[in-house]
């Protein structure tokens, strides 16, 4: 890229730092998601520090045996005082958690308006005699202290982390001239937090539509093939208003990724809806297009994830022997099945399967298995039947290459193939597939022998992911068992 590119600033991380980054980076950790999760921290603290309180100072020191539930009760309440009076305070500012500055003496004036409040509240209910004064005093300080250690350590964390660019946005450009110059000079300012790593042109850019000091990286296809390689968070079309149904062509040829779109300002008379805009820095974008999930979705989907298939695996182990054992006793071949499959945002992967077929195929002409089709096993027949087979996508979940629920993976060639032939078919990739699905519960399973079939299965993933909430996820897992039942595979 050209020499105002290459003072972008450079990543600085340690081995730790970099492994711990790849894990923020994985279930989508922002720092909403990270202000929100200290903030959950930091009540549970308060609360504790009650009841530790109470057993310094009442149990301990005055020597008086009382239940531990009217402090826990009134440590909950207390708890909640103190974190609406901390965010008061801007402690859970996710923009400035981590430069702020002054933490301590926020924190002790936050606490001392919750505690505040809450005796002011204690005496008006004539309850503040159930309570020792001692305790309370107690109670402040163990919080106090509390707070101000987990604060000072989990700062220091992130702000090592944010030196090597652990939270900034990456972003890259779409349109080559002013407007895309412009945007290149404010993202490599060193107060903006954010990696910008290319400027892409239009493909066929009329000259004057161009500036000549600015090294275009490549047209849209490129564009598209690098956010599909890379993790980007942001697109910013930077196309001049004139090229109006350009900008269009270029919304529609990128809503396939799984990243924020925006555009600049100067396009707000465009015959666009966009309903909100987002701030980066001083800059004021327009949005197009988001992502199907928020921090919080991602976070809540992830730790589905994880934690469903761990339990499942635990859970399933030992069917998972006896079907293993009952595959090997069966005839010769491995026991798994693996085969080249698209997941998210196109990357591939090999999803895992118990072998139902006496072939596999993983070329680039795959016949997909047919109603009474000779290759099954007859214990492949029955796995198949019941799905068990697909058992073995329980490590894919853990390796973080699939999902509990979201659109059912196919074969490379066969993606490539449909991807052609259905409208926005690519977009099914814009979150990880998964082992159910909205259209397996609803009777897309099995043999999709024509692009009608499969176009209906499109159409059901796609509501899927622009309906999704974590509840939906319960739902569908809670109705595959009977899904399964109703409609048979082969």
């Amino acid at each position: 890229m050209t020499d105002v590119l290459r003072r972008n600033k450079p990543e600085r991380l340690s081995p730790v730092a970099r492994w711990l980054r790849s894990k923020l980076t994985s279930i989508s950790l922002s720092r909403k998601v990270v202000a929100d999760l200290m903030a959950v921290l930091e009540v549970i603290l308060v609360l504790l520090a009650a009841l530790v309180a109470k057993f310094l100072y009442v149990t301990l020191f005055l020597g008086v045996l009382q239940s531990n539930w009217p402090y826990f009760v009134i440590g909950d309440f207390g708890a909640v005082l103190s974190y609406f009076a901390l965010k008061q305070r801007g402690l859970y500012q996710s923009n400035t958690i981590i430069e702020m500055t002054g933490h301590i003496p926020r924190i002790l004036f936050g606490l001392a308006t919750a505690f505040l409040v809450l005796i002011a509240i204690a005496y008006f209910l004539k309850i503040a005699n159930v309570y020792s004064r001692g305790w309370v005093v107690v109670w402040f300080v163990l919080s106090f202290t509390t707070l101000s250690i987990e604060r000072k350590l989990i700062v220091y964390g992130l702000r090592k982390l944010a030196k090597g660019g652990a939270f900034s946005q990456t972003i890259a450009i779409f349109g080559a001239g002013p407007i895309g110059q412009q945007l290149m000079e404010y993202f490599n300012r060193d107060d903006i937090d954010t990696r910008l790593v290319g400027i892409f042109g239009d493909g066929h850019p009329s000259a004057h539509h161009t500036v000549p000091d600015i090294e275009v990286a490549g047209n849209l296809d490129d564009l598209i093939k690098m956010a599909r390689e890379k993790h980007l968070d942001k697109i910013i079309i930077a196309l001049p208003p004139s090229q109006e149904q350009r900008i269009l062509e270029a919304r529609e040829a990128l809503e396939v990724l799984p990243v924020d779109i925006h555009l600049c300002p100067d396009l707000i008379n465009l015959s666009l809806r966009c309903p909100s805009v987002t701030y980066i820095g001083n800059l004021n974008l327009l949005d197009i297009h988001h992502k199907p999930m928020s921090e919080w979705g991602r976070f809540s989907k992830a730790l589905l994830d994880y934690v469903g298939a761990a339990v499942l695996l635990t859970t399933l182990a030992p069917l998972i022997l006896i079907i293993a054992i009952a595959i090997k006793l069966e005839g010769r071949g491995s026991v798994f099945f693996r085969q080249r499959r698209h997941g998210f945002n196109n990357s591939v992967f090999y999803v895992l399967k118990f072998r139902t077929m006496v072939a596999s195929d993983d070329g680039d002409i795959i016949k997909q298995a047919t109603k009474n089709d000779a290759r099954v096993t007859p214990v492949g027949r029955f796995l198949r039947r019941t799905s068990l087979d697909e058992l073995p996508q329980l490590w894919n979940v853990l390796r973080g290459e699939m999902s509990l629920v979201g659109p059912r993976p196919h074969a490379v060639i066969h993606n490539d193939q449909y991807s052609r032939l259905i409208h926005r078919y690519a977009s099914r990739h814009k979150i990880k597939p998964g082992i159910t699905g909205w259209a397996q519960v609803n009777g897309w399973r099995g043999e999709t022998d024509t692009p009608e079939k499969m176009k209906k299965r499109v159409e059901y993933d796609l509501e899927y992911i622009e309906k999704w909430t974590i509840w939906f996820d319960l739902k569908i897992l809670a109705m595959t068992p009977f899904s399964l039942l109703l409609n048979k595979a082969y």
